[in-house]
């Protein structure tokens, strides 16, 4: 299955390793993101069609959305609470304390 999107006011779809498109620059732009070794599938499809979304900005198109993978939310790690370590200030005191 193709996936079109629509990039800069034109539309634009990509299907097993090429991109078709009503301007020139446009599509010469996007062919040069293609990897010429990738598997022709419709997974490479939607793949490079994401990428080129990503990479220029636009609006996915096609019948059907990619699906999404869940988001993985983790907590943040707490940082090790380590002893204050004297520093410039007690040497400033000990400075003045002198004189």
């Amino acid at each position: 299955m193709p996936a079109t999107i629509r990039l800069f006011g034109h539309e634009a779809t990509y299907h097993s390793g090429k991109w078709e498109c009503t301007d020139v620059s446009l599509q010469a732009m996007l062919q040069s993101l293609v990897d010429p070794l990738e598997a022709h599938s419709q997974e490479a499809d939607i793949k490079n069609a994401k990428h080129a979304l990503k990479r220029f900005g636009g609006v996915w198109i096609s019948p059907e959305l990619p699906p999404e993978p869940e988001p993985v939310v983790e907590p943040a790690p707490v940082p090790e609470l380590t002893k204050p370590r004297p520093g410039f200030g007690a040497f400033f005191r000990r400075l003045v304390s002198r004189v």
